[in-house]
């Protein structure tokens, strides 16, 4: 074929499709035609002939032939307000909703918006439905217009992947897999960045200030405060954006003004602060805590930790450990952050409102990471994490999918008004999406994801309301941003082409700006993030390959189970007392009063009946009471110190649950190292928990060597002196003799000086 002919027949092709398109006449419904319904919907000649609403219930209906079939379409309506105010109309097509409008002032006004339109049948119920009358105005409406724009493109059902993220560094962008492109959503994330955090104007866009040189917060606009989850959602945004600036400057803020320092909450992150840093509640919200620390190991794992506060990997795991070593106060209504017998995050980690959970505090996919990566605890997050996977099927209406914003530990609403769906509800679909994407955590996610999305194609998907009861009862009309971006990130977790159309929305989602910006600018960037395939995990250099109170040491030719020697501990680091609020008690690694080459603990009760305490895990299958015989120390009293003719006291399981105790002797026998045998009596399971003290207010001792007599001592097969230089063949034994990890502390004799290896 020549070139003429080729022209002539993409000319002939062009032509064919202006005129066929220009043969698609639009589809008018005027109002008056419309069969009223409602208790006062009525005609009305001014400003138009039309209809009016006049209030909740009124309505006009037609049925209408869509001779062009399903595609999409840009829908117009025509109308106006009975006064200054908005007035507002809902459109339905065969029943479901597919939009809402609303017209400012008394001028005539024509309100446009494009949809995807199937039609399972012709002809097909037209109805405009008055459902937002506050009583102030009347909705007049002059006539909807359908134009067709081009059919729609079939998408396949979504493909759930086999395995997750964490094993393949596979991640998904499902806003591009629903057919949305590359720039389009580099130039939302840009967007978002830009409003949010770097030229937004200060008013009415940006969230992210800076306060001096070197801090910054993000604000709560509407409360006019920073709050821990704010400043995790920011934290965990500039992690992810690669923003390292900004990421040491709001965590600077955090360190420095919101983590508290002293008392029974020390080492918690206060849920709400002043711009200025100060305190208006000293209570903490234990998901800005487990954000803010998965935040700092991402940091770790993207950019590398550096010295002072800025040891990311350091920061992390202290926040952690923290959160899971608070009942070793006296006396004190501060708790754990998570309830050890329920498995499970608490509300707040204080008095009664200890006694129940948030769902959305409930993060199994960073609980998982933690499982795998922590300095210390492993096991206990990975039972969390399972926990949480088996919390959200209870937790979820068995119909909507829809969950509350608090509840009981069995799974049961509760909470005066927050018993429904409501604000902090709506990031549960967000945590089930990560935790799916990453781990493919379980299929009760995938089971609620779907059926939650099923009750908001119900809804309308473009206009769902933001508040409900769990039955599916409305309570808030406002399609919020914030959870439309929650539930794209949801999809993550979703096999139902449904899914294609809560992209579309997330896409498409006009912004919140203005007062009420925070919460929902915050969420939309971390659920777009996900949605996009840039929510990442970053794996820092320093995650162990076997967690420390894993790393088991055996010595005295195989006899006991090293518990602690301190010799592998900087000095200025402290271990846990069992101590009332506020006060100076501590346990503290120092250099050995007689041997300036040894750590020792030293312990400084500053009350009666303060002892140093640890919570100890031995290797699994493994328990204190069935492989063990004693506790062995050895212990210096210091001639200075409150200790002449006192009682040491050694207890397990609890600080009244004496299993040995013994006189401190006269001030003239202290200065030396003595050694302590402690039977152990009683029935202890795989972890316990160690006090040791004595009984004065002012007592002054140290301790060293603490460990465990086993019942069978480990016979190697062959032990190899090495010498005391010597790394490269030092190795790190469990219980039963197997070799776990190559390590230059984890040495499995040392006697008589000398170190030995077993084989």
């Amino acid at each position: 074929m020549n070139g003429e002919n080729i022209m002539k027949k993409i000319l002939f092709i062009t032509l064919l499709t202006i005129v066929s398109t220009a043969l698609r006449a639009s589809i008018v419904i005027e109002a008056e035609t419309m069969t009223l319904g409602g208790p006062y919907a009525g005609a009305i000649s001014n400003p138009f002939n039309g209809v009016a609403l006049y209030g909740n219930g009124d309505n006009g209906v037609k049925n209408v032939n869509f001779t062009d079939g399903d595609g999409e379409y840009t829908i117009k309506v025509t109308g106006a307000s009975s006064n200054s105010s908005s007035a507002g109309v809902s459109l339905y097509i065969a029943g479901q909703k597919v939009a809402a409008f609303s017209f400012s002032g008394t001028s005539v006004s024509v309100q446009t918006t494009q949809k995807k339109l199937n039609f399972s049948s012709q002809p097909t119920e037209v109805k405009l439905l008055l459902e937002t009358d506050n009583g102030s105005n009347d909705t007049y409406i002059d006539k909807i217009e359908f134009v067709f724009d081009k059919p729609i493109i079939e998408r396949p059902d979504p493909v759930l992947p086999t395995q997750g993220a964490y094993y393949t560094g596979n991640y998904r962008n499902l806003i591009k897999e629903a057919g949305h492109t590359d720039a389009d959503i580099n130039n939302r994330l840009q967007m978002l960045w830009d409003k949010y955090f770097v030229n937004g104007n200060a008013d009415n866009e940006r969230l992210y200030y800076e306060l001096g040189a070197d801090e910054a917060y993000i604000l709560d606009v509407n409360n006019n405060d920073v709050r821990s989850e704010g400043m995790s959602y920011g934290m965990m945004i500039c992690v992810q954006m690669d923003k390292k600036a900004q990421f040491d400057k709001l965590w600077k803020f955090v360190k420095n003004r919101m983590q508290i320092q002293e008392g029974s909450k020390k080492g918690y992150i206060a849920w709400k602060c002043s711009k200025d840093g100060s305190s208006r509640d000293g209570n903490c919200a234990p998901d800005g805590d487990e954000v803010i620390a998965m935040a700092l190991m991402f940091a770790a794992g993207r950019w590398g930790s550096g010295t002072g506060i800025y040891d990311y990997w350091k920061e992390a795991n202290d926040i952690l450990n923290n959160a899971l070593q608070k009942d070793h106060y006296i006396n004190s209504s501060t708790t754990n952050m998570f309830n050890d017998e329920a498995a499970q995050v608490v509300f707040v980690p204080y008095a009664s409102s200890a006694t129940h959970t948030d769902p959305s505090y409930h993060m199994p996919a960073f609980y998982a990471l933690w499982s795998k990566w922590a300095n210390y605890r492993r096991p206990i997050w990975e039972k969390f994490a399972n926990k949480s996977r088996e919390m959200y099927l209870k937790f979820a209406n068995s119909t909507t999918g829809l969950m509350p914003d608090y509840a009981n530990f069995d799974g049961t609403p509760t909470g005066s008004g927050h018993q429904e769906f409501r604000f902090d509800a709506w990031r549960c679909a967000l945590h089930m999406g990560l935790d799916y994407e990453w781990f493919c955590g379980s299929e009760n996610e995938v089971t609620i994801i779907g059926k939650l999305f099923d009750f908001f194609k119900k809804e309308g998907i473009e206009s769902y309301g933001s508040e409900y009861q769990l039955n599916g009862k409305k309570l808030s009309s406002d399609h919020s941003p914030g959870l439309v971006a929650c539930n794209a990130a949801g999809a993550l977790a979703c096999n139902n082409k449904v899914i294609w159309d809560i992209l579309d929305n997330c896409q498409t989602a006009s912004m919140t700006w203005g007062r009420y910006r925070y919460y929902d600018g915050m969420l939309y960037f971390l659920g777009y993030l996900a949605a996009t395939g840039n929510f990442k995990i970053y794996k820092p250099a320093e995650v162990l390959d076997v967690a420390y109170d894993e790393q088991f040491q055996y010595v005295d030719n195989g006899e006991n189970l090293l518990v602690d020697d301190y010799e592998n501990v900087p000095e200025g680091y402290e271990y846990f007392m069992n101590m009332y609020d506020n006060n100076n008690a501590s346990a503290t690694v120092v250099t050995d009063p007689k041997s300036s080459s040894n750590h020792a603990l030293h312990i400084l009760p500053d009350n009666y009946d303060q002892f140093y305490y640890l919570h100890y895990i031995l290797p699994k299958g493994q328990t204190l009471s069935g492989d063990f015989t004693q506790i062995e120390f050895d212990v210096y009293y210091d001639p200075s110190g409150d200790n002449n003719n006192q009682e040491l006291k050694v207890c397990l399981g609890k600080n009244n649950n004496i299993i040995y105790k013994e006189s401190t002797g006269p001030t003239s026998s202290h200065g030396v190292w003595k050694h302590v045998t402690a039977p152990i009596s009683g029935s202890y399971g795989n972890d316990f928990k160690l006090f040791i003290n004595v009984r004065t207010a002012h007592a002054n001792f140290y301790i060293d060597n603490l460990k465990l007599k086993l019942k069978h001592p480990i016979t190697p097969t062959s032990i190899t002196e090495i010498n005391s230089n010597d790394t490269k063949s030092s190795a790190v034994y469990n219980l039963r003799g197997q070799r776990v990890k190559a390590q230059s502390r984890g040495l499995i004799y040392i006697k008589g000086g000398k170190k030995f290896i077993a084989e």
